[in-house]
């Protein structure tokens, strides 16, 4: 293999520039001159890290993580064979390469802080920047927005409690949880009511005791 077996350096080299130091190509008895040993058109090295095998050429045909691409389609996207949503957007790679075309290996392909796989589900463009600030259920939250706080945005109210996810988020109350909702006028006069049965009870009191002392000092006067 034309090295020199007095120099313990040339071990390191990498002379055909597959991502395999000599004594790996040593190891897998792969070729050091010859980047695709097998002439799969997958190089030595990502075979060997994406545990394919450099020696076997019909490798390159498989599809390891079951997403509808062969190992030679993730080598050429540089998506990940063993992992079948290389950028964990919620999209699998074939569906971003072949039916949306988003990149594989970035959550975000257009930008706009939204991940590819939420814009998907929920009927956004994952190639338009400008949709993120579109406010499809006009409950005055942009699709960013609803995005940040986990709401609908193609549903005003995502608990369905009566209050839109603005209100609650404006009044602290949680737009995810029906249970928790802004308090409405029948409670606040409620509350109103409470407060003045409880201001009496205690004026109530304080009167009787008044009186319990003016008795008291009228008949110790006499």
């Amino acid at each position: 293999n034309h090295l020199d077996p007095l120099n313990t350096t040339d071990a390191q080299d990498d002379f055909d520039q597959d991502g395999l130091i000599n004594f790996e190509e040593y190891n897998y008895k792969t070729e050091l001159y010859d980047a695709d040993t097998d002439d799969d058109l997958i190089s030595d090295g990502w075979e060997v890290v994406n545990s394919l095998n450099p020696l076997y050429k019909w490798d390159a045909q498989s599809d390891f993580d079951w997403d509808g691409l062969t190992n030679l389609d993730e080598y050429n996207n540089n998506t990940n064979p063993n992992n079948s949503d290389t950028d964990n957007d919620g999209l699998s790679d074939y569906l971003e390469i072949i039916t949306y075309g988003t990149n594989a290996t970035d959550l975000d392909t257009d930008n706009d802080l939204l991940s590819d796989g939420w814009e998907v589900a929920n009927h956004l463009d994952p190639l338009n920047t400008s949709d993120a600030q579109d406010d499809f259920d006009q409950d005055g939250l942009t699709n960013f927005e609803e995005y940040h706080y986990g709401t609908n945005p193609n549903k005003a109210d995502t608990d369905g409690d009566g209050y839109s996810d603005e209100e609650e988020i404006a009044l602290g109350t949680d737009p995810l949880n029906s249970r928790s909702h802004p308090i409405g006028s029948i409670g606040w006069i409620l509350i109103i009511l409470s407060i003045i049965g409880i201001l009496f009870i205690i004026s109530l009191m304080l009167y009787n005791k008044r009186q319990k002392t003016l008795k008291k000092q009228t008949y110790q006067q006499r």
